[in-house]
């Protein structure tokens, strides 16, 4: 099956047996489509009513702004799906950009045909019901500690409380984030400048230690305040 080691990993199809996910995907009918680096796949504002699952590339939900600034919300990569959490609302209305960050190469297929009974056995779709949500939700909780982060005033402030969170996600005081050091930025809704200018200030004053997007926290007292 082309792509099956990324679909073996998508969340979506987590609880199923290989030949569920096969019966599955001949149901779903998913259309293979190609985004050039740049393109949109979901709109500001527009109704989304499918799914993507991404299998190349990377993808990222941005928030556009009138005076031009954007802000990072989420950053995808191959086996995630994009595009549910909009189609489960009752509008379906999109609230943010989902760009392609590099060419990418998906597999779409209406939300309809995965929520409503009928089309799917029933088994096999409520356990990718059960995973969607559970993806879902997760969304949810980065969305939430997004906004616990640009609560902060001071950019010492953001990143310190950005980089607990990962010591918490990861349960190690070292890791490495999904985001160069432009995205990083994006997402924290600073300069880019200003922040390569205090990550050098925190790494000379012995709080961490970076190397592009591998970090490692130093402070026993920031790591803690992660648990």
């Amino acid at each position: 099956m082309e792509y099956s080691s990324i679909l073996k990993h998508a969340r979506i199809f987590e609880q199923l047996s290989a030949t569920q996910m096969a019966e599955a995907l001949t149901l779903l009918h998913p259309v293979k489509k190609s985004f050039a680096k740049g393109d949109v796949l979901i709109w500001d504002g527009r109704k989304v009513d499918h799914c993507f699952l991404l299998l190349e590339g990377t993808c990222a939900a941005n928030k556009l702004y009138a005076d031009g600034r954007t802000s990072l919300i989420l950053k995808f990569v191959p086996s995630y799906i994009i595009g549910a959490d909009i189609s489960a609302t009752k509008t379906r209305i999109s609230t943010y950009y989902v760009t392609a960050l590099q060419d990418c190469v998906v597999y779409e297929f209406p939300y309809d045909r995965l929520a409503k009974r009928g089309i799917l056995p029933e088994d096999i779709r409520l356990l990718m019901m059960d995973s969607l949500l559970a993806l879902i939700a997760g969304e949810n909780i980065r969305k939430m500690n997004k906004i616990e982060i640009i609560s902060r005033t001071g950019l010492r402030d953001r990143v310190l409380t950005f980089l607990s969170m990962q010591c918490s996600f990861y349960q190690s005081k070292e890791f490495d984030i999904p985001f160069s050091r432009e995205e990083m930025a994006e997402y924290l809704c600073v300069n880019r400048s200003k922040l390569s200018h205090e990550l050098s200030l925190m790494q000379q004053e012995g709080l961490i230690t970076y190397h592009r997007n591998h970090f490692k926290v130093l402070t026993a007292q920031l790591y803690f305040h992660a648990e």
